[in-house]
């Protein structure tokens, strides 16, 4: 009874692992030109979050909703000082909480969703080089047009 429990107990483990692992985000590397490349990639931009709200789905909060006013474009907009973007407040789905007053690079579709896959905050103080080099290259690429 006792290795059976041990067994079972083991079992319920890996499973558990397993599972855990097929729900979890999963993001793989990409350059700033495939991303302005990317026919879903409609909206590429810099932007300070002004305000956020979060949104129930089926009574539960599932997603935030924010203003972004845009301070730099670089696919997609044109005169637009404020726009709309919506994340995902789950992890597993490369979702989770954006904060007001801070600043982003954002990477949207046509509907402003946007994923943390390819949108990345940049707070000076807290930028590390990976998006350093994305910011760089989105201006390098966006002057070429």
């Amino acid at each position: 009874m006792k290795y059976f429990l041990r067994t079972l107990l083991v079992f319920g483990f890996i499973l558990s692992l397993f599972f855990s692992r097929a729900n979890a985000c999963s993001c793989s590397e990409i350059t700033a030109l495939d991303m302005l490349n990317f026919e879903f990639n409609k909206y590429i931009f810099i932007g300070i979050v002004t305000s956020a709200k979060l949104m129930k789905h089926e009574g539960a909060y599932s997603y935030v909703v924010a203003d972004v006013e845009v301070e730099e474009r670089f696919k997609g907009l044109t005169d637009e000082r404020k726009f709309n973007v919506s994340t995902n407040l789950s992890e597993s789905s490369c979702g989770g909480t954006i904060s007001v007053g801070a600043r982003y690079i954002f990477v949207t579709d046509a509907r402003g969703f946007f994923t943390f896959c390819k949108s990345m905050s940049i707070e000076p103080r807290n930028i590390d080089e990976k998006t350093r080099v994305y910011i760089k290259d989105f201006r390098d690429l966006a002057n070429l047009k």
